[in-house]
Order: structure tokens, then C-alpha cells, then sequence
């Protein structure tokens, strides 16, 4: 063929600045073809001069405008006697396709066009083509994902992907229920896509995992008929995220095998529609199978410089292919060169800044690395986390991977962390998180991180924050607070406040310090406002499948005859508490800690409650009994953890100050195994509302479920009890979170965690005296709203020293007279029983 057969000589890529372009650009120029570009004004001010320099002209356009970017490039290819497009994004291809249609000249079918970027089409594609692929469902949510998970029989491990996004953003590989709703929730969060504020699918895709060596390969059709190119082997991560490391050409097949890769891959492209245009299709071969398996395809050149290892192997340019046919031409596939070629990128061990990068000089490898020192790097989980690459070029492809990883090994990189000032917020006394927030913070010191604690309660020394400490007036305004935080110059910040009014308080600090670019770990201000209020949680509760008490929402104003009148409405509220049963619980809905609860036993307390209303609106429930019980969840964007549930007291139809009988975290066999289901919809319920921190959950055991009765967007009360039982620190944590790192990993009981309450200080020598004889995790003074409730002791001790314990308390008590016999006993009847 010759460049007198090609219909015409003006191309227009639509969006050309991607990881193809430059090589778009250089086999236009060997063509002897003009490109265009269509983009928009704002993206093509941040074109690199090269390419800005090659374009013949640009169309501008809003092509997250699909008929709008329609219009004004027909009439630019109209104009500009324009006679082939290209794409070089994957979520422009069905545009393309379109236009294509439009202007009549070679192009993709563009009815089928959507399922090679949509890989949710796509998947229904591959199953009506035959084209063997991993069994998937969609799902919209967490609490979707977690049922399907279940029933549909994928299995574990199970891959989840975004509908719609590429460079393996948001996909992971889950190994079982606890991480699912992380993983749906991270591949859930994409709406838009930049530069260009594209529109996507933000529907998820579970699919059944499929073991095995991983391969791509490209796919040039031309009137529908498929033309093979080399098949090139793909390196990834392991772990939760497989982020592609290196790419090899050729991939060491045997013939038949590559053959049957080929193949494949040209099924796949032809069932999303590719009829004139390139397809990339990746594939897995698993163990001891002469099959591959499509894991998708896309209608577009390669990225991660696929076009440069293949041409250096091979001889073959896949992108002067794909102009070819575009053109009107068939494309040019015969190999001209027998050799080899790699390619690896260069992945930071965890985010930061970036202080150093220098590339070593390895004969027949060059490099470039995308990221100056002072950059901020993020976490190496998808492809976003490179800092560059090096491609080695070899008679061989064992001996091109050689030196391709060689040149990485030398590589010299340093990350520095990014945030070095961590601001903590607090309301109440940091006592009640020792000793555990103190580690934190010494481990934050060892590593350079500087922390201030802003508090509005308590005295605080140096033996309770290791860090800068400030006093905050207690009526200090979110807006007054946001300015502390920042003109101290922190980084980051993180909630540690309690109760609700105050955690309300610090998400609306989060959004103004959000706002000047201090990221914070606290749950987002809407989802705040949703847990504390108590009929809004039940709601959502509700909508998780979870258990809750049946309730009605009793609106203080229309009880009391405030506003429009409504005869009925006590009525109402009447026949709503008759259904229910006594007796029932009256709790305002914006309120925390047990307080304003008011006890209705019967109709007749009703009645007194009815003339005598609250000031403000309430949540009448029924009345639970059982054991109280809380339990704490944090995490963030990446993931969450339950820690152990902590046994709290009794349930019944009075309010109770929970710190007066003995808390626990210990074993319950049968109440250990009821929670499992729950705690997954837990983390499902946490995933969807984007919780970012601490949530506690207070629920009661009735012997056979659990019945959730608040989620609280806050550090819990009895946090300090939980990472004693599971030998993990959650405000360590939750600064982990500021600083980027990754999800939290489990947090199962590994002992027992047993917290009571001395009504009076502890006696002079029995604070050393219960140290020496046992394992004391705190000994502090509880004060609660400036009021001291006296010593509260948490112990730690491991399963088969129940007894020994017991002993132990009971030599103590003879000679100190502490504990009290009252709170010997229950120690006896907990742990000896």
C-alpha cells in the first residue's frame, strides 16, 4: 500500500492528550497526516508544547456535551474537509463512534460502542458473544454488594471494579465479606471523571476472580475483520490493588497459546462493536488451562507506553496501525524486527512528597520519571501512584526484563510523609483515652510529625498529650476553631470529641478546613447530622437491615400546639404507642449520653407525657430488655474495622448510667457469632454514608439478636476498652488516616478487657499495688461535665487467668479494701462464674 490510497490526509483525535498521544503524533508524521485535536479551551492550555505544536488545528468543544461536542465537530471536520477521527481516551470511544457515523466515514458501531468503555454493557456483551470472561453482577451500593456477595455464588475472592473508569481506579481484590464494602464503596466513588468533568456509571462490578499469568494484547479491525498484533505479558502488584508494574514484548508463549490469546481478544473486540478502529484487550490465562479469559477490552491504543515496547520488540506501530484503518487503509501487522522490550514503573512505597528521585544509567534502558522533588505523591494503588518508568530494550525478553528491573532496583526514590502537623480536637478530658492516645502521639513524635491538642475541657501535661497542647474556651465557635487549627499551620486534623453536640461541632470544622486544603478525619457533615439525629439513624438502620426498636417520631411543636394545628396528632401518637406496646422509651432526637430519656410504662404515663411535653422533639420507642452492649467502627475512604463489642449493663425500661456496673470485652460465644452478620452491614451502612473516623454503636443483646439503638459519629466512651481487648490502638488509627496510610486491618479480641468504676478515689498504695499484682491498661479519675465520678480501672488479662484474677482482687481488697465487695463480686460472677 501506498499513501495515495488513503481517502484523505486530516485526522481529528478526539482528546489526544493521553498516555497515546505522542505516538498518535509520530506515526501521523510517518503517514504523512494532519492531525486535529477536539478538546476543551481549559484542558488545551495544558497541552505539552509537542504536542500543541504538532496539531493542524483544534476544535473546542464540552465533550462531557455529548450532542453539543457532536455538532461542533461535524461542523469542524466539515470546515476543515476532515476525513477520519480517532480516539485516545477510552471514555470518548462511543463519541467517536457517533461522529464517525455522522460524518460516514470508518468508524466503530456505534449502537455497541458504549459496552467497550461501560464494562457493565460490556460484561452482557462478552455473555451474548460467547466470549469467556469472569461470571459478574452489578450492584449500586455496599448493602447491595454484601447480600449479592452471599447469594450469587462468585466466590471469594471476589475483584471489584468501577463501571466506568480505567488505570485500575478503584479496583481491588476482596478475600472476603469484612473488606467488601470498602472495596464497593472506594469503586463506588467515582461521578466524574477529569479533566473534562465527564459523566460516569458509578454503579460497581463484582466479579468471580480468576487465577493465573495476566497478558495483553491489540486488535486492529478493518471492515469488521480482525488483524492480530504481538501479545505482550503484564506485571501487577499483589495484594488488594493490582496496579500494572511492567509490561513485556514478546510474552514467552508457545505458539498455539499466543494463537489462541489472539483470538480471543479479536471475539472480544468484535462483541463491543469494533468494526474499523483498534481494540486493547487484557486476558488471564489460568493455571493448567489452554483458555484465556477476557478481563476486558477497550476500543484504543495501549497506554503505559505498550506502543513503544511493542514497536521496539517487533518493529510493528500499532498507532500508525489504527490510522490506517481509520484512513480507510488496511493496516501494516507484519513483524520487521525480532528482539525484545520492557517496560517498568517506578511505585513509591507509600504517599508523601516526594524528596529525591534519580534514575541510575543501566546500559540499554532510559527513563523518565513523572514527578519533581516537592510533589505530592499519593498511595501507589492505582496507576495515578507512579513516579515514572524505564524500558529496557534485548535480544531477549528475559534478558529486557533484567534490565528493565535491575534500573528500578538502582533507582534512588524518597518519600518523605506529607502531613507533619496533625491538629487533634477534643471536648472532654484526654484522660479517658489513656494510656492509648499517648502512644499515638509518642509514635507520631519518633516519626517527625508534630501534634497540638485542642481542647475545650480537662487539664492536660505533658504524662496526657506528649504533643503542644491549647485550652479552648467551651464556647468556641466551629468558625473560631477552623482559624486555631490553621494558624497554628496544621496539615491535618482529627476529631477526638464527645459527645454528639461536639462532634457536630467538628464536622463543621472539617468543612472549613477542608476548604483551605487541611484534609480531616471526621465523618461528613451531612451523614454527622444524620446520626445524631435518633429517628434519621433508625431510618437508615432500617435500610441496612438491621434490627432497631420500633418507634414513632413524636414532634414536640405539633404536641404542644405550636404552628398549624392538628387536633389529631396526640391521637395519632396514642394509637402508634398502643401497636408498639408497653412499656416504651421517650429520647429526645437530638440529644446524647442517656440524657432527657423519660421511662413510659404504661397509658396512663403516656397521658402524663402527652400534657406534659418535651421541649423538644422525641423518638418514642419500645422498651428492649437485654444486655447493653457497644461497639466502635473506624476507618475511612479505603476501608473500616469493627473492634470488639464491649458489654456495658442491662437493658430495661429505665435509663441507666452505663459506668456504674462493670464494661467487658470478653468471649460470648453465641453473641460472638450473632454479630458477625451485623458487623458487616455495619461496614456497609459506614461505606455509604462515607463515615471518616470513629462511629459508636450502642445495641442491646436479647439472647437471640441484636437491636441497634444508636450510631453516634463519634470516639466512643469505651473505646480505651476496646483496644485493650484487641491489642490495637484507635486513635493511632485514626492518625493513620490523616496521614494517608492505609485501611485498618482487623481488630479481633485477643483477651479479656474488663473496666469498673471505684464511686471514690482509689485508696493511697492501691493504684501501685494493682499494678504489681495485675495488668492495669489505665487508673484515672472519670469526670463527666466538670463533675467527678471517681476512679474508673480497666485490666486487661488473657483467657485461663480468670481465676487467678479473681485471686488477685481479692488479696488486694484484704489489704487495701479496694475493690469494694460490691464490685468483687461481679468480677467473680463475670470471670469465675
Amino acid at each position: 500500500m501506498n499513501n495515495s490510497e488513503v481517502p484523505c490526509t486530516g485526522v481529528l483525535v478526539v482528546e489526544p492528550m493521553g498516555s497515546a498521544g505522542p505516538f498518535l503524533v509520530e506515526a501521523a508524521g510517518r503517514l504523512g497526516l494532519t492531525l486535529y485535536a477536539a478538546t476543551h479551551r481549559a484542558v488545551h492550555a495544558d497541552y505539552p508544547p509537542a504536542l500543541a505544536g504538532a496539531l493542524a488545528g483544534v476544535c473546542f468543544t464540552d465533550l462531557a456535551d455529548p450532542e453539543r461536542a457532536l455538532d461542533d465537530m461535524e461542523a469542524f471536520c466539515l470546515r476543515h474537509r476532515i476525513g477520519a477521527v480517532a480516539a485516545c481516551w477510552e471514555l470518548f470511544t462511543p463519541l467517536v463512534a457517533r461522529l464517525a457515523d455522522r460524518l460516514g466515514v470508518p468508524g466503530n458501531d456505534p449502537l455497541l460502542a458504549r459496552a467497550a468503555r461501560n464494562k457493565v454493557e460490556m460484561a452482557e456483551a462478552f455473555r451474548v458473544a460467547g466470549v469467556p470472561a469472569p461470571r459478574g453482577v452489578v450492584v449500586s451500593g455496599p448493602a447491595e454488594a454484601d447480600r449479592v456477595a452471599a447469594t450469587a455464588g462468585l466466590g471469594w475472592p471476589l475483584v471489584v471494579k468501577p463501571a466506568e473508569q480505567g488505570g485500575s481506579w478503584g479496583v481491588s481484590v476482596v478475600h472476603g465479606p469484612d473488606g467488601l464494602a470498602a472495596a464497593v464503596t472506594a469503586a463506588g466513588r467515582f461521578a466524574r471523571a477529569l479533566p473534562h468533568d465527564l459523566p460516569l456509571d458509578s454503579r460497581v462490578l463484582l466479579q468471580s476472580y480468576v487465577p493465573g499469568e495476566e497478558f495483553s494484547v491489540e486488535t486492529v479491525v478493518r471492515d469488521g475483520v480482525p488483524y492480530a498484533l504481538p501479545v505482550v505479558r503484564k506485571d501487577t502488584t499483589d495484594g488488594r490493588y493490582r496496579v500494572e508494574t511492567g509490561h513485556t514484548c514478546p510474552a514467552g508463549l508457545t505458539p498455539e497459546l499466543t494463537r489462541a490469546v489472539q483470538h480471543t481478544a479479536a471475539r472480544a473486540a468484535l462483541a463491543v462493536g469494533v468494526r474499523n478502529g483498534i481494540a486493547h484487550t487484557e486476558v488471564k490465562i489460568p493455571p493448567g488451562s489452554a483458555t484465556p479469559v477476557v478481563i476486558e477490552t477497550g476500543a484504543r491504543l495501549p497506554g503505559d507506553h505498550i506502543c513503544e515496547i511493542v514497536e521496539a520488540a517487533t518493529g510493528i506501530s500499532e498507532a500508525e496501525a489504527y490510522l490506517r484503518v481509520v484512513t480507510g487503509r488496511h493496516p501494516d501487522t507484519a513483524p520487521t524486527r525480532d528482539a525484545a522490550a520492557a517496560i517498568r514503573f517506578l511505585l513509591p512505597e507509600h504517599a508523601g512528597l516526594l524528596a529525591e528521585i534519580r534514575l541510575p544509567h543501566v546500559p540499554g534502558t532510559h527513563g523518565e520519571t513523572y514527578l519533581r522533588p516537592g510533589d505530592p505523591v499519593p498511595e501507589p494503588t492505582d496507576s495515578s501512584g507512579r513516579l515514572g518508568h524505564v524500558v529496557a530494550r534485548a535480544a531477549s525478553a528475559a534478558e529486557a526484563r533484567r534490565l528493565a528491573e535491575r534500573a528500578v532496583a538502582e533507582t534512588q526514590v524518597k518519600v518523605n510523609p506529607s502531613v507533619q502537623k496533625i491538629a487533634f480536637l477534643r471536648s472532654v478530658a484526654i484522660q479517658r483515652a489513656d494510656p492509648y492516645v499517648q502512644r499515638g502521639i509518642r509514635e507520631l513524635t519518633e516519626q517527625g510529625v508534630e501534634t497540638c491538642l485542642f481542647h475545650t475541657h480537662g487539664d492536660a501535661q505533658d504524662a496526657d498529650f506528649p504533643g503542644e497542647r491549647r485550652r479552648v474556651d467551651p464556647d468556641v465557635t466551629p468558625a473560631e476553631l477552623a482559624d486555631l487549627v490553621a494558624d497554628w499551620g496544621a496539615t491535618a486534623a482529627v476529631s477526638l470529641s464527645l459527645p454528639c453536640e461536639n462532634a457536630l461541632r467538628d464536622a463543621v470544622v472539617k468543612e472549613l478546613l477542608q476548604e483551605r486544603g487541611i484534609p480531616t478525619v471526621m465523618t461528613p457533615l451531612a451523614s454527622t447530622r444524620a446520626l445524631i439525629d435518633k429517628w434519621e439513624t433508625k431510618q437508615l438502620l432500617i435500610r441496612a437491615g438491621l434490627d432497631v426498636p420500633r418507634g414513632i417520631r413524636a414532634d414536640s411543636d405539633l404536641l404542644a400546639g405550636r404552628g398549624v394545628p392538628v387536633p389529631a396528632y396526640a391521637d395519632a401518637v396514642r394509637a402508634e404507642a398502643a401497636r408498639i406496646g408497653y412499656p416504651l422509651l421517650s429520647k429526645p432526637i437530638w440529644d446524647s449520653t442517656s440524657m432527657g430519656i423519660r421511662a413510659l410504662p404504661d397509658a396512663a404515663a403516656l397521658e402524663a407525657y402527652l400534657a406534659d411535653p418535651p421541649p423538644v422533639s422525641a423518638v418514642i420507642e419500645e422498651c428492649v430488655v437485654g444486655d447493653l452492649c457497644s461497639v466502635d467502627v473506624v476507618g475511612g475512604p479505603e476501608g473500616h474495622r469493627v473492634l470488639p463489642v464491649c458489654w456495658t449493663g442491662t437493658a430495661g425500661p429505665e435509663p441507666v448510667f452505663t459506668f456504674a456496673d462493670l464494661r467487658w470485652c470478653g468471649p460470648r460465644p453465641e453473641a460472638d457469632a450473632a454479630f458477625e452478620p451485623v458487623a458487616r452491614k455495619l461496614i456497609a451502612l459506614c461505606g455509604e454514608l462515607g463515615v471518616h473516623g470513629s462511629v459508636n454503636v450502642d445495641m442491646i443483646w436479647t439472647g437471640s439478636r441484636y437491636v441497634i439503638l444508636e450510631v453516634n459519629p463519634r470516639i466512643g466512651g469505651a473505646t480505651t476498652l476496646s483496644c485493650a481487648a484487641s491489642e490495637t490502638n484507635t486513635f493511632a488509627a485514626l492518625a493513620d488516616l490523616a496521614l494517608g496510610r492505609p485501611s485498618p486491618t482487623p481488630a479481633p479480641r485477643t483477651r479479656w478487657a474488663i473496666e469498673f468504676l471505684s464511686p471514690e478515689r482509689l485508696p493511697d498504695g492501691a493504684r501501685e499495688e494493682l499494678r504489681e499484682r495485675l495488668d492495669v491498661v489505665t487508673a484515672h479519675e472519670l469526670v463527666i461535665d466538670d463533675t467527678s465520678h471517681g476512679d474508673i480501672v480497666v485490666l486487661a488479662l488473657a483467657e485461663g487467668e480468670e481465676a487467678a484474677t479473681v485471686k488477685a482482687l481479692e488479696e488486694l481488697h484484704a489489704v487495701v479494701g479496694f475493690p469494694r465487695e460490691e464490685i468483687l463480686g461481679k468480677m467473680r460472677s463475670l470471670l469465675t462464674p
